[in-house]
């Protein structure tokens, strides 16, 4: 009777495991991105030179992703990504120290993912709904005016790409569909991007500070929220956020808070859209305040052919009398699983500092 039992057991066992692996399906995708940039300074910047730069561009990202339905009748997703810029893993690269260039390869677009109906239920990184977008990048494309701009004048531009965001570090996080809007929290430990330990929980040496009090959480914990949708209007889409973070450690700073708002509107052939981001940084005795605006006009001059300008402005507390301008025009064209953008683009006061500069990039993206 025992035996019966064990061998019927197993039997359902072995039918159950067919049953959830059937329904289970696997998806390969990727991109592949190739570019050619040519910047220059029109007065002298952070080196006090006048200097030319040009160079390809290249990035590459192989997505693998599985789907199905669990026992309990949710659906999940799970899956994550590889993906490789530039020279990464290039000559110096080693494993976990200050040469390893492949974070990107460890810590992009992880997820799991329980679905209940309109709610997920998320622990992964780089993948939840973020505020690491310039909704007035009109034109489209994987590459924005601050990208376009950056290394002119030897900065990077201050205009605020990310408002602080952690969504790059591993958390947790719950997603509510609202039909008019999805609404999202995430919860990370650990603030710092691509952040975890190895399958068996070593904290080992390679932490944030590294051999110093190795394992300790010096990133701290980073709290956000996200919405984002059309609230029920045609042609409109609209993004706020807020994220906050406490260190708990007086050599970091103390508090780190940011914010994003920003809406979209098509009108058919003519789109506007207008953006306000703002993070906040700060000790006991200085607080940090860096605000962006950005303001985006497109045109749609048939179904695959869009021309649009977006300008950004930058100021902070620290820094008076200084005003980030980015100014860029981006053609873009769809060529089926294609996309071609032409970037035109010049900086003044990059970086909140002395220099103006300009440059220009072919950006071509093919998705397979």
């Amino acid at each position: 009777m025992k035996k019966l039992l064990v061998t019927s057991a197993l039997t359902g066992v072995a039918m159950l495991s067919s049953i959830v692996a059937s329904s289970a399906q696997t998806a390969i995708t990727g991109n592949l991105a190739l570019g050619y940039k040519a910047s220059s300074t029109t007065s002298g910047g952070a080196t006090g030179k006048i200097e030319s730069f040009r160079s390809f561009t290249k990035e590459s990202q192989i997505n693998f992703r599985n789907t199905g339905k669990l026992p309990i009748g949710a659906d999940y997703a799970a899956g994550f990504s590889l993906e490789f810029d530039g020279n990464q893993g290039g000559a110096g690269y080693a494993f976990g120290t200050t040469n390893d260039t492949l974070a990107s390869a460890h810590g992009e677009n992880i997820y799991l993912n329980i679905i209940s109906g309109k709610t997920t239920f998320h622990v992964g990184a780089d993948h939840i709904q973020n505020p690491h977008t310039l909704i007035t990048n009109i034109g489209g494309g994987l590459v924005t005016v601050d990208e376009v701009m950056s290394g002119v004048n030897g900065a990077a531009p201050a205009l605020i790409g990310n408002p602080g965001s952690a969504y790059q570090a591993y958390g947790v996080g719950i997603i509510q569909n609202f039909g008019i809007l999805r609404g999202s929290v995430y919860h990370a430990p650990n603030r710092n991007a691509s952040q975890s330990l190895n399958n068996g929980g070593n904290r080992g040496t390679n932490d944030v500070d590294g051999a110093v009090n190795a394992g300790a959480d010096t990133g701290e914990s980073q709290t956000e929220f996200t919405l984002r949708g059309d609230l029920g209007v045609k042609g409109l889409d609209v993004l706020a956020y807020y994220g906050f973070a406490n260190t708990g450690n007086s050599i970091f700073t103390d508090k780190t808070t940011g914010m994003r708002v920003g809406a979209r509107y098509n009108l058919g052939q003519i789109s506007v859209a207008g953006d306000y981001a703002e993070t906040q940084t700060g000790g006991v005795a200085t607080t940090v305040v860096k605000e962006t605006r950005t303001f985006g006009l497109g045109y749609a001059v048939n179904k695959d052919l869009t021309v649009a300008v977006l300008q950004g402005r930058t100021k902070q507390n620290t820094r008076p009398g200084f005003t980030e301008v980015l100014t860029g025009i981006n053609i873009g064209y769809a060529l089926g699983p294609i996309s071609l953008n032409t970037h035109v683009a010049r900086g003044k006061d990059m970086n909140l500092a002395l220099g103006t500069g300009k440059a220009a990039m072919v950006h071509a993206n093919v998705a397979f």
